[in-house]
């Protein structure tokens, strides 16, 4: 199964990023149910409960569980109640078959997201797909509206239910919609070049935004540009990174060795693993994905890592369904490949991170964290194969300076555990 209970608990805590939450809805005093009288688009059962009590005060707010699925309308694909995530729970169940494209519902919602950022517990089955995005749009009275998306990288049979943040992906429209009155919802998952799919909602909640984005600054493959010109830059502006390093590769040519890293953590570096080879986990054996991801934990753990060793990049930014188990027993912290790389890090062995690697396109990543709000995260692997100095340099500049204003917070991955737990 996709979701851990054990994670599932560490990562409401994410509420540490938010302190309060305030309210997406008034709860009546009795119900549990949105104040309003009849209101149709709140049935009972869709609003918080004496059950969420935990959840609330961490910062996490429980929408939907999908257990009354009447108000809902399909507008693509046939829709049918399910089993869900947890035994005794139901979920959505959107099936599209040949010649269909996109599996989407949506209903009326009163929503307040001003202050929240959402979160979607999911399943997809197309058909062995590598990946596939879900999106939440919303849309307020005006027609105006915003999605947010996430990625599934598990999309087989087999998958299980995963716990996923959805991050703000883009407008729908010419105008933003006031996140405050937002009064309709759709949830839907494309499948282009995929004869039949299927998707399974099982819960949507909203997680409370932190009073300043987070951004994490990160690189792979243990490249030796990472020591003899990133880290100088780096520390001229007091920006450190976690290093996700192929243990492996340690000391070979072209590569960091072991006396650099304690040079670099020193200064506040992390060193996580990104396994002890550069494999593709959804195309080895689950005999091999443990030996891998053990075996660079072990490595890291042996040469005084052992805080970092509790986090891993996964290479090429995927992972299939055994490979995510094994990361979720063995390390708090993954990052996963591909858009948004916004969001709040809801599940920690799937926190998501962009690619953006020149100065116009990180300026335009981070006002749109600073505009939304949340985590972002931005890696390279070397440079200046892939950003010239100079301009690395202006990146790392504009970093500091925003950081400076006061717009963001940079922080490690050791920050962002102790930020989930609290």
């Amino acid at each position: 199964m996709g979701v851990n209970r054990r994670r599932f608990l560490v990562a409401s805590g994410v509420a540490g990023l938010a302190g309060c939450t305030g309210h997406l809805f008034d709860i009546g005093p009795d119900e549990g149910e949105p104040s309003g009288d009849d209101d149709p688009s709140s049935p009972p059962g869709d609003g918080p409960t004496d059950d969420d009590h935990d959840e609330r005060d961490s910062g996490v707010e429980s929408l939907l569980e999908f257990e009354d699925l009447d108000p809902w309308e399909a507008t693509a694909g046939d829709l049918s109640a399910d089993a869900g995530a947890e035994p005794g729970s139901g979920s959505a169940r959107i099936d599209v078959g040949p010649g269909e494209e996109r599996a989407r519902i949506e209903r009326p919602l009163e929503l307040d997201l001003s202050e929240h950022r959402l979160a979607i517990t999911c399943r997809v089955d197309a058909g062995g797909a590598p990946s596939q995005s879900v999106d939440v749009i919303v849309e307020d009275a005006a027609e105006h509206s915003l999605r947010f998306r996430t990625r599934v990288f598990e999309t087989g049979s087999e998958a299980g239910f995963y716990r996923l943040h959805a991050g703000t992906y883009d407008l729908r429209t010419a105008e933003a919609p006031d996140l405050g009155e937002i009064e309709r919802i759709r949830i839907q998952a494309g499948f282009e070049r995929v004869p039949e799919a299927t998707l399974w909602l099982d819960r949507l909640e909203a997680l409370a935004l932190p009073e300043t984005p987070k951004l994490v600054i990160q690189w792979d493959d243990g490249h030796e540009s990472q020591y003899t010109e990133a880290f100088e830059i780096q520390s001229r502006y007091g920006i450190p990174s976690t290093s996700f390093v192929n243990t492996n590769s340690i000391g070979a040519d072209e590569r960091l060795d072991v006396e650099q890293m304690h040079e670099m953590r020193e200064a506040g570096w992390e060193f996580g693993s990104h396994l002890m080879d550069h494999v593709h986990l959804a195309e080895t054996d689950p005999a091999e994905q443990e030996r891998q991801i053990t075996g660079a934990k072990r490595w890291l753990i042996d040469n005084g890592f052992e805080e970092s060793a509790e986090y891993l990049a996964y290479p090429y930014g995927e992972y299939d369904q055994s490979s995510y188990e094994l990361v979720s027993e063995h390390h708090t912290i993954a990052m996963v490949g591909g858009e948004p790389g916004y969001g709040l890090p809801v599940n920690g062995a799937h926190v998501g991170r962009s690619s953006e690697r020149t100065l116009a396109g990180v300026r335009a990543y981070l006002d749109h964290l600073t505009h939304w709000g949340g985590f972002g995260g931005l890696f390279w692997h070397a440079i200046p194969d892939e950003t010239p100095i100079e301009e690395f340099d202006a990146i790392m500049r504009h970093v500091h300076d925003r950081e400076a204003a006061g717009e963001i917070d940079v922080i490690t991955l050791g920050d962002l555990e102790r930020l989930m737990a609290e």
